[in-house]
């Protein structure tokens, strides 16, 4: 069915980034595989979602090395983070981050506009075939989400106890990982804010280019390959200095 068939079952359709720290942690995979199938959404046979947005009306924060794997594998997704650097779309070194335009759509969403509004759909899902084009790079958010449980409001306690744990570990990665390549601490503090929003900011959808320089210093106009070694490096770290 493709890399984006939305089947959540399946561990193997985790990102290794996760997969990983599962295993580290010694977490018992057996815990975390649910019945549901996100290829025949129930919420959009009862009405509660469009069929064409599913739950996908979020836009998520993109770690750097997720942005590496989507690069690397090539296809839609990674056409859509190479726009995105070319268009200035909130694309910085920690990541791809939700543009204070759309966080401003968003924090206007009352409860009935999810999986409704699709002025609100993430850039990564694919509305032709109904998927997600960075399914083995998703983030801890997309890959926690459940609407049901089997095991009801326990199991969806635990997915959210699992996120918590998931997103710790990507901020732990992506903070490392921008040492390693020469950021300070008070760089990376300062791309941390971005992925709030300010108030009374403007909702821009693009950074100027004098920001851009700024934020990406010696790696302006090397994105993509900045983003792609972080994938790598990510992915050769020791069992030591990969767990937060």
């Amino acid at each position: 069915m493709g890399e984006g068939h939305c089947s959540k079952q399946a561990l193997d359709s985790w990102p290794v980034v996760f997969r990983r720290f599962l295993d580290l942690k010694a977490i018992d995979h057996g815990g975390f595989k649910e019945s549901v199938d996100c290829g025949q959404c129930k919420m959009a046979q009862t009405g509660q979602y469009k069929e064409s947005l599913k739950c996908c009306t979020y836009f998520p924060f993109l770690p750097c090395f997720s942005v590496g794997g989507v690069l690397a594998g090539g296809g839609p997704g990674a056409s859509v983070v190479n726009d995105m650097i070319r268009n200035r779309q909130f694309v910085l070194p920690i990541g791809v981050v939700p543009s204070w335009q759309y966080r401003t759509k968003h924090k206007s969403m009352g409860g009935a506009d999810f999986g409704q509004r699709e002025d609100l759909l993430c850039p990564f899902f694919q509305k032709s075939t109904r998927n997600c084009t960075i399914w083995k790079s998703r983030n801890s958010a997309c890959t926690t989400f459940y609407c049901s449980s089997d095991r009801g409001q326990a199991g969806l306690d635990a997915w959210a106890e699992l996120y918590d744990d998931l997103y710790e570990l990507e901020m732990h990665l992506v903070q490392e990982y921008l040492l390693f390549r020469g950021f300070s601490w008070e760089e990376i503090c300062e791309q941390l804010e971005y992925l709030k929003l300010p108030a009374n900011q403007m909702p821009i959808e693009y950074l100027p280019q004098e920001k851009m320089d700024s934020l990406w210093q010696h790696w302006q106009n090397q994105e993509s390959r900045f983003f792609i070694e972080a994938f790598h490096w990510v992915s050769e770290l020791s069992d030591a200095d990969f767990l937060p």
